[in-house]
């Protein structure tokens, strides 16, 4: 197997563990128990996002016309007082109202604990007063006499319909016996209301009604409701809200059943309805306008015969109140007052309308999350971390818009933490662990680069590895190659101590130099140093960086030479430098275990060789007509020579560095010096002989000790004129011009 497919299945496996790792500590997260409550706590939150953006999203319409609030509202205290001195005959006369209507059923979400005449404490005081004043015997007829309990129970009994509501307590009270009217159910449901002590309506209203039920709906522990509770247990019998009890008898259920994720509502063997429940088994409302959703009447105009009593005919009729000092008002996703009888209501219309909310199975969710987090981390596993933020960023968006989208298309909702924690986890997991890998990396090519270049290309390559193709790639690029001269013959006559440590002096300085100047220190070959510029980082001014380091090189090795002067072996050290600019093959090249990054091409071979003809045209450092082209406005260079060298059959220009332009004088003698060479240059190449020999002698009076002037002097009595081309064939690798040194008598010029 290639190396590149054994990274490819070494990345997918450390996908895949990063994946199932997130999905574990996910379900930790879901079931350790002292963090299920957060995950709990935050799933709500999310839902609560979701609805309130579907609210927003969603037009407002009335849900039904078949549910009828009659609402003791603040008008209705206004018009009938305290709520608490109202007596059951505001109830009876309600019932008559309404049930002259012929509605399906009536429902009351108010309770009728206790007579409406005096408490039994208040009865055993004012007994024994009115046995003192009076000598009463009897007082019962008199008490009787001021409750209404009966006309309401009657009313009650004449319609028909109406069911009450009841509630419990945790209080320890005296057990009061269930009503006959209140319908137990045989079904295995998981965790039903536990109820300790029922408080029924009293024993006349609640036999005369045509069912009880229980009217409990809480909120969950962060004080908002969420679900409706299906089942109370009380003595180990199971019975229903009240509201849910009016449903179940309008639809002639008379059997239940369930499983994990319904309860079925049969009406002998046909499946009236499939309610779906969450993944605890409970039903979530679908909730709707506060405003819009249910007809409201005002309890007042309901007695005061404002509304027609046709209006209620076939309709389902709930008592209740919104009014804020009798505290029946609930917290929900969207609304902070919302009426208790509203919850009832909306249950009844959610099965009126079969509109339930259905929650996605969780192991579904996870199979799905997983495999696409596996998926987007495959994706992203070859993009830097930036880009990896913002899509991940991105993605958290896209998850938020489908979870709202499914519940407003689908009426689906989920465990949405069961998405967005594997979700961060996975990403937060797998961003670590590519972080460390590119630390590593970087490392890697810190501990690569940093003997071989500057500290800051080593820090443009750490932090733009883009700028650093492994594979190689074709770059245009400077090569500079420094050689010392006569290095052979030292090692002849030096011990090797001698040469390691000199050289180590010498390359100290040089190398110095060229990482100063950005360039990349490619090998030192024996006595050679091979720098490359504009790599790995790209510099527009790379040519002229080669030059500027090359001139330092050679004042280094004046330097040296001036330490070595005394020096029996060192005391004539000299070295020379080629630069050639071009395009080369550059990348890391050599086997799989070990590999150098450098270059290859015709100008690596071209450096090497302008650099071994300083030796002839006694210069210190020759460049190419490319490099010139990129330099000339910087550096002060003199036209050497057209040539052409071995290994090579073009042609090429090469010219002398001698300074940078702005240390030179446009005045100066060496300017003008140069100038005379360089049009004898001319001459030569157009065979002009006679006015070659001419400008070169006006140079040498101008500068009577540049060796480069005897050199071209001495070649024009050396050049064959019928066959001249205008170009000097160099064909050895190190020309040597010691025969034209001895024409010209006179001592070498380092």
């Amino acid at each position: 197997m290639s190396k590149a497919r054994v990274n490819k299945f070494k990345q997918i496996l450390l996908i895949l563990i990063i994946v199932l790792g997130a999905g574990f500590a996910t379900y930790i997260f879901r079931n350790l128990p002292v963090t299920a409550q957060l995950h709990k706590t935050q799933n709500r939150r999310i839902y609560d996002l979701v609805l309130l953006l579907n609210h927003v999203l969603s037009p407002d319409v009335l849900i039904t016309e078949d549910v009828v609030v009659v609402d003791i509202d603040e008008k209705s205290l206004g018009s009938l007082g305290q709520f608490s001195t109202w007596h059951s005959i505001y109830f009876a006369d309600l019932v008559d109202s309404l049930a002259a209507g012929e509605p399906l059923a009536i429902g009351f979400d108010v309770f009728f604990a206790e007579s409406d005449s005096f408490s039994l404490f208040a009865r055993e005081r004012l007994k024994a007063k009115m046995e003192e004043m009076d000598n009463l015997s009897d007082t019962e007829p008199f008490f009787a006499a001021m409750s209404t309990d009966a006309q309401l129970s009657k009313s009650i009994q004449q319609a028909g319909n109406v069911f009450l509501g009841m509630f419990y307590t945790d209080f320890d009270l005296v057990p009061k016996a269930l009503p006959s009217t209140i319908t137990s159910w045989e079904l295995d449901y998981p965790k039903p209301e536990k109820v300790l002590n029922p408080v029924p309506p009293i024993p006349l209203l609640a036999e005369s009604a045509y069912g009880v039920g229980f009217a409990h709906i809480n909120s969950d522990e962060i004080g908002v409701v969420y679900e409706y509770p299906l089942f109370f247990e009380y003595q180990g019998k199971k019975y229903v809200n009240f509201s849910f009890q009016m449903m179940l008898d309008l639809l002639h259920i008379d059997k239940l059943e369930t499983d994990k994720n319904s309860l079925y509502l049969f009406s002998g063997s046909e499946l009236i309805r499939k309610l779906p429940l969450d993944q605890n088994g409970r039903y979530l409302f679908k909730y709707y306008d506060q405003d819009q959703s249910f007809r409201r009447i005002s309890f007042s105009d309901v007695l005061t015969g404002l509304i027609p009593t046709e209006y209620y005919e076939g309709k389902i009729i709930l008592v209740g109140t919104s009014a804020a000092g009798l505290y029946d008002q609930k917290v929900t996703p969207l609304y902070r007052n919302y009426p208790g009888v509203e919850l009832h209501a909306t249950f009844i219309a959610n099965l009126i309308n079969q509109d339930y909310v259905f929650s996605a199975g969780l192991w579904h969710q996870r199979i799905l999350i997983l495999s696409l987090l596996f998926l987007y981390l495959f994706l992203i596993s070859r993009l830097n971390l930036i880009k990896s933020l913002f899509i991940f960023l991105g993605t958290l968006l896209v998850i938020g818009i489908s979870f709202v989208l499914f519940y407003t298309l689908l009426s689906c909702t989920m465990d949405y933490m069961e998405i967005v924690v594997p979700w961060v986890l996975g990403f937060l997991s797998f961003s670590y662990v590519q972080y460390s890998q590119q630390l590593k990396e970087k490392k890697r090519i810190k501990n690569a680069f940093e003997h071989y270049v500057a500290k800051d290309v080593v820090n443009q390559v750490i932090n733009d590895p883009e700028g650093l193709k492994i594979s190689g790639s074709s770059e245009t690029a400077t090569v500079l190659f420094a050689d010392i001269r006569g290095f052979t013959t030292l090692c002849e006559i030096c011990s090797p101590q001698e040469i390691i440590s000199f050289l180590h002096y010498y390359f100290n300085q040089a190398t110095s130099v060229i990482l100063k100047h950005k360039g990349m220190l490619d090998k030192y070959i024996g006595d050679a140093i091979v720098a490359l510029f504009n790599v790995p980082i790209a510099r527009s001014s790379f040519a002229v960086d080669a030059c500027k380091a090359a001139i330092e090189v050679a004042q280094v090795v004046e330097k040296i030479r001036s330490e070595y002067k005394n020096d029996v072996h060192f005391g004539d050290f000299k070295a020379n430098v080629g630069l050639a600019t071009g395009c080369l093959m550059v990348g890391n090249m050599g086997s799989d275990v070990i590999f150098n990054y450098t270059a290859i091409g015709d100008k690596m071979n071209l450096a090497s060789r302008l650099e071994g003809l300083n030796k002839y045209y006694h210069s210190r450092i020759i460049i190419d007509d490319d490099t010139y082209t990129l330099v000339k406005d910087e550096i002060f260079c003199r036209a050497l020579d057209r040539v052409s060298v071995k290994g090579r059959d073009l042609p090429c220009d090469i010219y002398e560095v001698i300074d940078l332009q702005t240390n030179v004088p446009l005045d100066s003698p060496l300017r003008r010096g140069i100038d005379k060479y360089e049009k004898a240059l001319i001459a030569i190449q157009n065979i002009q002989p006679e006015e070659a020999h001419r400008l070169l002698l006006e140079a040498e009076i101008i500068l009577p000790e540049d060796q480069t002037i005897q050199v071209m002097k001495a070649e024009l009595d050396s050049i064959e004129w019928d066959n001249w081309d205008g170009i000097r064939h160099h064909t050895d690798k190190n020309p040597d011009s010691m025969d034209i040194q001895n024409k010209c008598n006179t001592p070498d010029n380092p």
